[in-house]
C-alpha cells in the first residue's frame, strides 16, 4: 500500500517532488498544491517546482496565478522549452493568443521539431480558425506569413498523405483505451487542425469528452460527427449516449432509432435503448430490447442460445453465467434460492471471488470461476439451457420486485463479523461505525458516479462517527487516508476489499451503516441486507430508477440523489444532516 508523506520540516524538495508529481499525474490537485507550496517556501528558485505548481493552479481554474508561476519558472530557466510551452498554454487559456503564439514561436526558433510546441501551435491555429469562422473573417495576412515557415516544415516532416491521420488516430485510440482522455484529446485536436472535418476525429473527441463527463462539449462534437457523416451509425450512437446523460430521453431515442435503421444488427443500439427504457420503468419494451442483446451475447459466448425463461426443470441442467461485473451478479443473487429451487441441477459460472459467499446461499449448485472468452471459438456450454444473470432478472422479476423481499440473499461469515465488530468497538468505543466507499473504476461512467475526496470532506468530519474504509483498490490509482485531511477514515489492512469479497462482506455486516456511491459495494450491502445509503448521480444506472429514495430491489438501502448533474454538495449536505441525527440516536442493529 502506497503512503504519501505529509510535508514537514525534515522533508527536502527532493524528498517531496516525486510524491507531488505522482499526485499531479493522478489529478489530485489540492493534495499536490499543498506539497508544491511547501517546496516553494523551502526553495523559491526551483523552476520545475514553480512550473508544476502553475499546472496545478491552472487545473483548479486559477489561470492568472498559473501564468505568474510559469513566468517565474521561465525567468529562472529561460531556455527551457517545457516551461515556455506551459506558459503559452496558460496564456492560451486566458484568451491571449498573440502572446501565447510568441512564446511558441520562440521555442520553435530554437527547435522547430519540438513536439509539445507543435501541438500547442496546432491548438492555437485551430482556435484562430474557429474564431474566424464565427466572425466571418479570415486570419490576418501577417499572422499567416509568420506561422507559414513552421507549418511548411511540419508538413515536410510528416508521414505521407493519408498515413499521418491514421497514426494520430491509432495513438488517440490507445490513449483512450488507457483512460488517458486529456492526451487523447491533444492528438485529436492536432488531427482536426491539419484535417478539418475529419469524421473520426470528431467522433472520438465526442467520446473523450463524454468519458470526462463534459457533456456540453461532447454534445457539440457528437452533433458535428453526425453532420459530417450522416449515413454512419457510430456518431448516432455517441450522440444518443450523450443525450441520455443529459436526460433528454426523447432525443436520445430518436438518435438510437436512426442508428438502428443504418445498422439493424448492431446490438449496441438495442442495449443503450433498453437501458433507457428500464431506467424509465418501461419494463416490457426495455426487456424486449434486452432480449435481442442477450441472445446475441449468449450465442457468441457459448455457440448456442437455449434461453431459460424461469420454468421448472426436471433432469435438465441450467448454466447460469455472469454477463457483466460483480455488481450485476450480486443484484441477481437475490433470486438464487428461487433459481435453485426451479432448476434442479444448477451450474453457476461467476467471478471466483464470489464463490465463498455463494456457498452459504446455494445448497447443491456447482460453482466455477468465470471463464475468459477470447477469440472466435465459443466456450463449452455447461448445461442444457443457459441464462445470463441479467436475463434471469428479466424472467423472474421483470419489475424489480424480487421474490421474498425481506430476506437477504447472501450471508457473511458469522465468526468474521463477530471478530471484526469486537475489534472495532474495542478501538473506537462509543462511535458509530460507518463504512465508506467513494469511487468506481467503471470506464464508461466512473468519473460521473465517483465522488472526490474533497467533496466528501464535510461528511468525514462528522462527529460521533468513525469511518471505516471499504473502498476497493484500483492498482492504477492508489488511494490513501492522506486524501481526506481529517484523518478520520480507518483502513483495516487485514481486509482486501478488492480480492477478499467474503472479508469485505463480513466487514460491512460489522458496520452500523454503509455509505457508498453506485458501485459494487452498494450491491453487496443490499444483497447482505446491511443498512446502506447510496449516493446517486443525477443520471443513475437503470436499476435505481429516476426518482424516489427507496429501492424496490434492496429494502435495506436508502437513495440520495443529485439535484444538479455533477454536484455532490447537496447530496453530501443531506447525508450529513441525516447522519447527525443517526449519531445522536441509538445504534443501528447490525448483523452479527
Amino acid at each position: 500500500m502506497k503512503r504519501w508523506p505529509v510535508p514537514g520540516e525534515r522533508h527536502t524538495v527532493l524528498d517531496l517532488l516525486p510524491t507531488a508529481k505522482d499526485l499531479l499525474r493522478r489529478g489530485m490537485w489540492p493534495q499536490a498544491e499543498v506539497l508544491y507550496r511547501h517546496m516553494v517556501m523551502k526553495d523559491p528558485t526551483q523552476a520545475e517546482v514553480l512550473n508544476d505548481l502553475s499546472i496545478v493552479r491552472a487545473r483548479q481554474g486559477a489561470l492568472v496565478e498559473a501564468e505568474d508561476l510559469a513566468r517565474q519558472a521561465v525567468s529562472i530557466a529561460p531556455k527551457s522549452p517545457v516551461f515556455r510551452t506551459n506558459l503559452a498554454k496558460h496564456l492560451f487559456g486566458l484568451g491571449r493568443l498573440d502572446e501565447a503564439e510568441r512564446e511558441v514561436y520562440a521555442i520553435l526558433a530554437q527547435d522547430w521539431r519540438h513536439a509539445a510546441a507543435i501541438e500547442a501551435l496546432n491548438l492555437m491555429q485551430e482556435r484562430r480558425k474557429i474564431d474566424a469562422a464565427e466572425s466571418g473573417e479570415t486570419a490576418p495576412v501577417e499572422r499567416q506569413s509568420v506561422s507559414a515557415p513552421y507549418r511548411g516544415k511540419l508538413r515536410k516532416a510528416a508521414a505521407p498523405s493519408g498515413v499521418a491521420p491514421k497514426l494520430l488516430l491509432d495513438e488517440a485510440h490507445e490513449l483512450f483505451s488507457k483512460h488517458d482522455y486529456d492526451r487523447a484529446l491533444h492528438k485529436l485536436r492536432s488531427l482536426e487542425a491539419d484535417h478539418p472535418g475529419h469524421p473520426l476525429a470528431a467522433l472520438w473527441t465526442a467520446l473523450c469528452h463524454f468519458r470526462q463527463n463534459d457533456l456540453a462539449r461532447a454534445r457539440r462534437w457528437a452533433d458535428k460527427a453526425v453532420a459530417i457523416t450522416p449515413k454512419d451509425h457510430a456518431p448516432r450512437l455517441a450522440l444518443g449516449l450523450v443525450l441520455q446523460a443529459q436526460l433528454e430521453f426523447a432525443a436520445a431515442e430518436e438518435a438510437f432509432r436512426a442508428g438502428m435503421e443504418l445498422a439493424p444488427k448492431n446490438a449496441d443500439f438495442h442495449s443503450a435503448l433498453a437501458f433507457q427504457k428500464l431506467l424509465a420503468g418501461d419494463w416490457p419494451e426495455g426487456w424486449q430490447l434486452f432480449d435481442k442483446v442477450s441472445h446475441a451475447l449468449t450465442k457468441r459466448r457459448l455457440g448456442r442460445a437455449d434461453p431459460w425463461k424461469g420454468e421448472r426443470l426436471g433432469t435438465e441442467t441450467l448454466h447460469l453465467w455472469a454477463l457483466e461485473g460483480v455488481g450485476d451478479f450480486l443484484m441477481m443473487s437475490r433470486l438464487l434460492p428461487e433459481i435453485e429451487a426451479r432448476a434442479g441441477n444448477l451450474v453457476v459460472e461467476c467471478d471466483e471471488r464470489l464463490i465463498p459467499l455463494l456457498k452459504r446461499t446455494l445448497k447443491s449448485a456447482d460453482l466455477i470461476g468465470l471463464r475468459e472468452h477470447t477469440g472466435a471459438a465459443p466456450l463449452k456450454a455447461l448445461g442444457d439451457v443457459q441464462s445470463s444473470d441479467r436475463a434471469i432478472i428479466r424472467h423472474l422479476s421483470p419489475d424489480l420486485h424480487p421474490v421474498d423481499l425481506e430476506t437477504a440473499s447472501l450471508q457473511p461469515d458469522p465468526k468474521r463479523v463477530k471478530d471484526l465488530r469486537k475489534r472495532y468497538e474495542g478501538r473506537f468505543g462509543g462511535q458509530r461505525l460507518v463504512g465508506l466507499s467513494w469511487y468506481t473504476t467503471s470506464p464508461a461512467q466512473g468519473r460521473g458516479r465517483s465522488a472526490l475526496p474533497d467533496e466528501l470532506a464535510p461528511l468525514v468530519a462528522q462527529s460521533g462517527c468513525q469511518f471505516i474504509d471499504l473502498q476497493y483498490r484500483d492498482p492504477a490509482r492508489a488511494m490513501d487516508e492522506y486524501e481526506f485531511r481529517s484523518g478520520q477514515i480507518y483502513r483495516d489492512t487485514e481486509i482486501d476489499a478488492r480480492d477478499d469479497l467474503d472479508g469485505l462482506a463480513a466487514q460491512m455486516a460489522a458496520m452500523d451503516l454503509v455509505i457508498t456511491i453506485d458501485n459494487s459495494a452498494a450491491h453487496l450491502a443490499g444483497a447482505l441486507g446491511v443498512p446502506a445509503w447510496v449516493l446517486l448521480h443525477q443520471f443513475p444506472d437503470w436499476r435505481w430508477g429516476l426518482r424516489g429514495d427507496a429501492s424496490g430491489w434492496y429494502p435495506s438501502l436508502r437513495l440520495f440523489r443529485q439535484s444538479k448533474q455533477g454536484d455532490w454538495s447537496g447530496v453530501v449536505a443531506d447525508v450529513c444532516k441525516e447522519l447527525g441525527l443517526l449519531c445522536d440516536a441509538s445504534r443501528l442493529k447490525h448483523s452479527a
